[in-house]
């Protein structure tokens, strides 16, 4: 039946949308942790989630070269969301951005290519993030 098929590719398609939405989402905040961020470490774990989900978004394309002309759009729809969990996962480890964050903006080629945000200078162990009776938070640890 014509009608049931034409629905499960359009499912399909959203489905792919959302996903590739998601990633995109998940790359920004992590470039926004990296870019805002003042101490040193998780650093290479964000750094980690951003080439797998970059990976993980050429897949997607691949099977789906149509959604690559939505990009641009799906990252300024992101956007906003992007911005409010990066900043709340900052102030969560009660870090104060380097950068105000509802000024930061990406272009396709730095959420999809090889760019990434310079790192912040030194910070000396007692000034990195501990949980209360807890070791410090090492690049795995969230």
């Amino acid at each position: 039946d014509w009608e049931n098929i034409a629905e499960e590719i359009e499912s399909l398609g959203r489905s792919q949308r959302t996903e590739l939405s998601n990633r995109l989402r998940n790359i920004i905040v992590h470039l926004m942790k990296l870019e805002a961020s003042p101490v040193t470490d998780p650093r290479r774990g964000w750094q980690e989630t951003v080439v797998v989900q970059r990976g993980d978004i050429k897949g997607v394309l691949d099977n789906s070269p149509s959604l690559r002309r939505e990009i641009p759009g799906l990252i300024a729809l992101v956007l906003p969301r992007a911005r409010l969990e990066a900043s709340g996962i900052l102030a969560l480890w009660g870090e104060q951005p380097r950068i105000d964050l509802d000024s930061v903006q990406y272009t396709e080629a730095q959420v999809l290519g090889d760019w990434s945000p310079d790192a912040p200078g030194p910070v000396s162990r007692a000034k990195e993030r501990r949980r209360p009776g807890k070791r410090p938070v090492g690049p795995r640890s969230r």
